[in-house]
């Protein structure tokens, strides 16, 4: 589903879950179910406090049922694909045959197999399967992966952009450990909710750094605050745009490509702006980063060449003036700079060469 909106294409991804099965539903499972040596199913509880029963992978009924399923989804409503929570990310269950105890399955040659019955039924790859953090197994089976990043809070300030070097071109990265600040003031002519200079601050800087970093954007974690997007100033609202944009533009980069080495800068570097923790497990808004106002991060394409993706998320025109080493790791090095004018709320894509 390509949801147009204002100017804006926004591709949908419903969520499902390819792990856990509600038994309160009526629907007798039984025969998908993974059990333990014993024959009993094994159980899980999330905050819902509902106990989901966990499906064999392996088990035909569980393949067959799961991509009819996520197959009508994307078909009846045109989505962009599903997102299928889980699969990709909690562990594996030794499943056991359920009357005689033996013959544990795969947990992931059945998982693989059932992706691929879902990629069949829900058309891929014209539509993609999401699933959530990252497991190699299932690299050629998956289209993205929800491998969540965390800035601030008990991490620090200091994280490296590692997942996106080591896997970038393979897979591809969506979302963010920190949920954006949620508009509360309301705006009395329009009835809608507004955010003040501080929260739309924030926002604007979580979305720069996502597109620098090379994540997908629209995936905050507590993505309800992508809903109060309608809270931005008109300029805000185009800067996302403009984000949008360059993202597909320079998809060889940011999404086929793989991030390279950090820019230097060659003057002085940009000022900063505190970049608060909006609330992870901790919630605590007193923590914040000190983040730079224009962003810049270095993207090599499969076709060997690179661009400096420089994004300015301040008020205020910046220079940007950087170099980085393209040369492979152990060649002698291959150095590209890049002076330009930064705009305010710009996003520009700077093809280097040595």
């Amino acid at each position: 589903m390509q949801q147009p909106h204002a100017g804006v294409t926004a591709r949908i991804v419903p969520y499902t879950n390819g792990r856990i099965w509600d038994p309160t539903d009526g629907l007798d499972l039984s025969a998908a179910t993974c059990n333990g040596r014993n024959g009993t199913g094994y159980h899980e509880e999330y905050n819902s406090g509902v106990r989901f029963t966990v499906m064999d992978p392996a088990k035909p009924l569980m393949q067959a049922t799961w991509s009819d399923a996520v197959g009508d989804i994307a078909t009846r409503y045109n989505t962009s694909g599903v997102y299928t929570d889980q699969v990709s990310c909690s562990h594996a269950e030794a499943c056991y045959d359920a009357a005689h105890g033996t013959n544990a399955s795969g947990w992931a040659a059945g998982s693989r197999a059932m992706l691929a019955t879902m990629a069949a039924k829900v058309g891929a790859p014209r539509r993609g399967i999401i699933s959530e953090a990252h497991d190699e197994s299932y690299m050629s089976d998956l289209h993205a992966y929800l491998s969540i990043y965390g800035y601030v809070g008990p991490m620090g300030c200091t994280t490296t952009l590692a997942w996106q070097a080591v896997y970038g071109g393979y897979a591809i990265n969506v979302g963010d450990m920190r949920w954006p600040p949620v508009a509360r003031t309301r705006d009395a002519a329009t009835g809608l909710l507004r955010f003040n200079e501080t929260e739309a601050a924030a926002y604007r800087a979580i979305a720069a750094q996502g597109l620098a970093s090379g994540g997908v954007m629209g995936w905050f974690v507590g993505s309800a605050g992508w809903l109060n997007g309608l809270g931005l100033a008109a300029a805000d609202a185009g800067f996302l745009r403009s984000l949008s944009s360059a993202k597909v533009s320079a998809a060889q980069y940011l999404t086929h490509g793989r991030l390279w080495r950090s820019p230097r800068w060659l003057g002085p570097p940009p000022p900063t702006m505190k970049l608060h923790d909006y609330g992870y497990e901790t919630k605590n808004a007193s923590q914040f980063c000190e983040t730079p106002l224009l962003l810049a991060e270095c993207w090599r394409a499969d076709d060997g060449s690179f661009a400096v993706v420089a994004v300015n998320h301040g008020t205020e025109a910046f220079t940007l003036n950087v170099t980085v080493d393209l040369a492979e790791s152990g060649e002698p090095e291959r150095w590209a700079s890049v002076e330009a004018a930064a705009g305010p709320l710009s996003v520009e894509v700077h093809v280097v060469r040595p």
